[in-house]
């Protein structure tokens, strides 16, 4: 038997219609399951990790955004199972999905995966966090993408703006999905997010030490795509024990760096400047805010933030292979 976790509320509710789907398509092909049905802010983490040690399954399938996939890989690989997982890409942005080859929306070809069996090994990305006493300030896993500053601020807006249009029948019929993210970013932009939202970071590595001022906006990647269709770094793998960290040091850049990795676009590099990538398989981070707090996400969720009686310095490690997960099979020449 395999383990379904869903998220019903991903894509402004129509995931509810979508897990009737797949359930059927899983029987189909002959996977039994049971479903379980993800709850706001992972406040279910303890139940998933005791089924995922019950010893009843086979696997477990994540359906849902990258939101899902990352509650989902942190608690199987919290459980020490090693079981291999599977996903069903019905999010918005899917940058999980689309960097391993697997088709956003195609249940069907979804569930053909699965049945296929094949699988590839995935880097976990484990943080720690500390205020400026040194006292623990959050912990946990990303499997995506974890980011300090604009795009964490878009984050907060975005789920701001969805809260709000979900109480509005019509509007919540239109607004949703990339409307919302689009919306966020107008108003992050139009807003106040000037130099306050800036801060002063010192990376050590085991590539060495990078002292970055005045940055607006600070991404670890372990994936190849963010934000569904930007590559930043198309060397980068999810499997090769190291992650990058990319400064973004203002709006401008922001946009360069957009149109420069924009996936399908080839425009040529050298007439935009290009953001700088770090990599390394562990980093200390530590913080200096110029103003108010600068807010964080984890693999798409509100996350601590930096600064403001919050985080002063990150302990980031990589997992090397913390996952098996389902993938296309290769296809052979």
């Amino acid at each position: 038997m395999w383990l379904l976790i869903a998220n019903p509320s991903s894509r402004s509710g129509l995931n509810a219609a979508r897990i009737e789907r797949v359930r059927q398509l899983l029987d189909e092909v002959g996977l039994s399951h049971r479903l379980v049905v993800t709850v706001p802010g992972r406040q279910n983490m303890e139940q998933l990790i005791a089924e995922l040690r019950s010893g009843a399954y086979r696997g477990v399938v994540a359906m849902g955004g990258d939101g899902t996939f990352g509650e989902v890989a942190s608690a199987l690989v919290r459980s020490g199972t090693g079981l291999p997982m599977g996903l069903i890409a019905t999010g918005t942005g899917n940058n999980q999905a689309r960097s391993f080859g697997i088709p956003p929306d195609e249940l069907e070809r979804n569930v053909e995966i699965l049945a296929g069996g094949h699988t590839t090994p995935v880097d976990g990305v484990w943080v720690e966090g500390a205020d400026a006493q040194g006292q623990p300030c959050g912990e946990g896993w990303f499997f995506d993408s974890m980011g300090f500053g604009f795009s964490a601020e878009i984050l907060q807006l975005r789920n701001e703006d969805r809260a709000w249009a979900e109480s509005i029948p019509l509007v919540r019929d239109l607004y949703r999905d990339q409307w919302v993210y689009a919306g966020a970013t107008l108003r992050a932009l139009l807003g106040s997010w000037v130099e306050e939202g800036r801060f002063d970071l010192t990376v050590h590595c085991p590539q060495g030490t990078y002292v970055l001022s005045g940055l607006h906006d600070m991404v670890l990647k372990n994936t190849r795509y963010y934000a569904s269709v930007w590559v930043f770094d198309r060397t980068a793998s999810p499997e090769d024990g190291e992650i990058e960290l990319i400064p973004i040091y203002g709006q401008d850049e922001w946009a360069a760096a957009a149109v420069v990795n924009l996936d399908g676009l080839p425009m040529p590099e050298e007439i935009y400047p290009i953001t700088e990538v770090i990599r390394g398989s562990s980093f200390h981070l530590s913080f200096a805010p110029w103003g108010g707090p600068v807010p964080s996400q984890l693999d798409g969720d509100e996350w601590f933030a930096a600064g403001g009686g919050g985080i002063s310095t990150l302990h980031v490690r990589v997992r090397k292979h913390a996952l098996r997960l389902i993938v296309p099979a290769p296809v052979l020449a």
